[in-house]
């Protein structure tokens, strides 16, 4: 388990949710006007017809305008106006903390945002409403609120979707655990399909597991200290399969020394998803791209999309972006920064868990520290400390293989999450390692293991720069 890429997600959704989407005043103003004219209009053609309802729609239409005369005066009234109109959208008040989100505000200019407006039955103080999806060929995004009728707060642990029997058909790709005040609270959620869309039963479950506790530090809730709460959707599989395009790319561009390949590319109303690979001919085990992004648009209007995450779907690997779905066909290039690269022999890393020392490492950024709890569990604690040379590899993910070596040679398993093992202190303890380092925690169970351990990095952020561009449409 990473701390400092769970950190990067939360900042990034906290900076969503504090922005707010700002209406012009001269567009408030218009709807305001644009209403009353209607209105009027509407009330000189019954005059026409029928007598009795002139004086009725008289009425309504001297109200109307006292009404407008306080919305002039008054900020708060105009607001109150303007919500009033918006009524009949229920999904346009997600805008108001994603307006940076492109891919989320620009599929409800598109029109592509459906609204679902489903309820759960309330378990604990809490009810889950769907209000609506965007989805495609290659995901969903969830637009969600909880209503928390308690009078403590909770938080969101996770959600996903499933089928009738219980089988996941929906990962997240992006959330957030956030805690739940009082009243009702908005969420949007991102999630791919575990396999092809094609294959997705006509009805899905959206199931949210949420925390009974927002107080706890522990990253992952036990499963007692959790509320249950699901929502039956209705997939349109017709408009799924015909939404979106797909590009044959088939070509390579070269990295700092390394070929990567460029397969195809599914632009969508979730967002871009290019498949890569990294080519067998490598002299390097590359990790990932360094800080990739797509330019959207021409030298004199371009918005750019940085990789929020990258994901394994039927043997192939998609890097997946945010798209503009307001500009169907803009140019679009991939920019990268560099890899995150190592050569083969220096993947090894080997500790010594009795004395608490790294024997073999890619090199001297990795400190290690065993602690126990009251059960006598080992947690290795494998720290990536951040320095001026190594500061492009903050963003970068070190992840090791869940199987190890002991000193003769057998192999075990670690528990990449925690839950048996109290980490409330542990976490208490290192708040100020958190902002200068990376924590990684291995549980290896009671065992006195014989020493060392070997392990085997499946991903190291050890960064090598050489910036790069290709054009993509």
């Amino acid at each position: 388990m990473t701390l400092s890429e769970e950190k990067l997600l939360e900042d990034y959704f906290h900076k969503l949710s504090l922005e707010a989407k700002r209406v012009p005043e001269s567009r408030i103003h218009a709807n305001v006007h644009l209403a009353l004219n209607r209105r009027s209009q509407h009330a000189r053609k019954l005059w026409e017809k029928r007598l009795w309802i002139a004086a009725t729609a008289a009425v309504i239409t001297l109200l109307l305008l006292a009404s407008a005369g306080s919305w002039m005066g008054e900020g708060t009234g105009l607001r109150s106006a303007l919500s009033s109109f918006s009524k009949t959208d229920p999904l346009e008040k997600y805008l108001t903390f994603s307006t940076e989100d492109t891919t989320v505000w620009s599929a409800y200019e598109a029109g592509l945002m459906k609204q679902v407006g489903v309820s759960s039955v309330e378990k604990e103080g809490h009810v889950l409403t769907v209000d609506g999806v965007i989805a495609d060929a290659m995901g969903i995004i969830i637009l969600y609120s909880v209503d928390n009728k308690t009078d403590h707060k909770t938080r969101v642990d996770h959600l996903s979707l499933t089928d009738s029997t219980g089988a996941i058909k929906g990962t997240a790709l992006i959330g957030t655990r956030e805690k739940l005040g009082l009243g009702s609270i908005m969420n949007i959620t991102r999630l791919t399909w575990s396999g092809e869309a094609k294959d997705l039963p006509e009805e899905v479950e959206v199931q949210l597991a949420i925390a009974k506790s927002a107080d706890n530090d522990t990253l992952f809730a036990k499963p007692e200290g959790l509320i249950n709460l699901s929502v039956p959707i209705r997939l349109d599989k017709k408009a799924m399969g015909e939404a979106g395009q797909t590009i044959t790319l088939n070509r390579s561009f070269m990295v700092a020394g390394q070929t990567i390949d460029l397969k195809q590319m599914y632009i969508g109303s979730t967002g871009i998803y290019l498949e890569t690979a990294y080519n067998k001919n490598n002299t390097q085990d590359i990790f990932g791209m360094l800080k990739p992004r797509i330019l959207l648009g021409d030298d004199r209007d371009t918005e750019g999309f940085y990789l929020p995450k990258q994901i394994q779907k039927e043997g192939r690997t998609y890097s997946v972006f945010n798209n503009d779905s307001t500009k169907p066909k803009a140019p679009l290039r991939l920019t990268v920064d560099g890899i995150y690269a190592l050569e083969p022999s220096k993947r090894e890393l080997i500790i010594d868990t009795d004395k608490q020392q790294i024997l073999k490492a890619p090199d001297n950024a990795l400190t290690v520290e065993v602690v126990q709890d009251s059960a006598e569990q080992q947690l290795i604690v494998l720290k990536h400390h951040f320095t001026d040379s190594n500061i492009l590899s903050r963003e970068g993910n070190l992840i090791m293989n869940m199987s190890f070596k002991d000193g003769n040679g057998e192999v075990h398993k670690y528990d990449q999450s925690p839950h048996n093992f109290d980490l409330t202190n542990l976490f208490k303890s290192k708040q100020e390692e958190l902002n200068k380092s990376g924590l990684n925690l291995y549980l290896i169970g009671k065992e006195k293991l014989p020493q060392p351990l070997t392990f085997t990095l499946d991903s190291y952020p050890n960064a090598i720069k050489d910036v790069q561009t290709i054009p993509l449409r």
